[in-house]
């Protein structure tokens, strides 16, 4: 008896520890899947409008009290949808800083939308305040409706008629307005 016992006991620790090994597997698995450069970037079920698609029509007041509207849009424009709570957002602000900064005109071609309720987003607001007119609260729901933009980071570059000239994750992932 004392053998079928210790049968058991090794055999119940050996299934415990091949389930927290297979777990990892899967965790890690999805991890570098999510990495991955460009693995939704083309597909309609990204989450994202694709080039040629025309956002809606929109008019919304942004941080600084600006009002923003799709008819308002100059040149092209860079659009971001960000949320404090969303890690990959996080990271993609400082590259949107970046593009933003490198685009001719300044602040008045760069929009971000950030998800936040009450002060949750501050930091990153700061950040993007620097580049681009905010928009946050009820308006910004109006301006995600907009973008029909169901995934987050999203980054477009959109020309004066509001179409879609690229989209994606990352600002890095789109290509200088020059050569759109």
């Amino acid at each position: 008896m004392p053998v079928l016992t210790a049968a058991v006991v090794v055999l119940t620790v050996l299934c415990l520890l091949n389930l927290t090994i297979t777990l990892g597997v899967v965790r890690r698995l999805r991890e570098q899947s999510a990495q991955r450069p460009g693995h939704d970037e083309e597909t309609p079920e990204s989450g994202r409008l694709q080039p040629g698609t025309e956002i809606a029509e929109f008019s919304v007041s942004a941080t600084d009290g600006t009002v923003l509207s799709r008819a308002g849009l100059e040149d092209t424009t860079l659009i971001g949808v960000f949320s404090p709570e969303c890690p990959p957002c996080v990271d993609a602000v400082p590259e949107f800083v970046a593009y933003a900064r490198a685009m001719s005109g300044g602040r008045e071609r760069a929009l971000a939308r950030v998800l936040a309720k009450g002060e949750a987003g501050a930091g990153m607001v700061d950040q993007l305040l620097d580049v681009a007119a905010v928009v946050k609260g009820a308006d910004a729901d109006t301006v995600m409706a907009a973008l029909a933009a169901r995934a987050l980071p999203t980054v477009y570059l959109v020309d004066r008629h509001g179409k879609v000239l690229a989209s994606g994750s990352r600002a890095t992932r789109l290509p200088l307005p020059s050569a759109v």
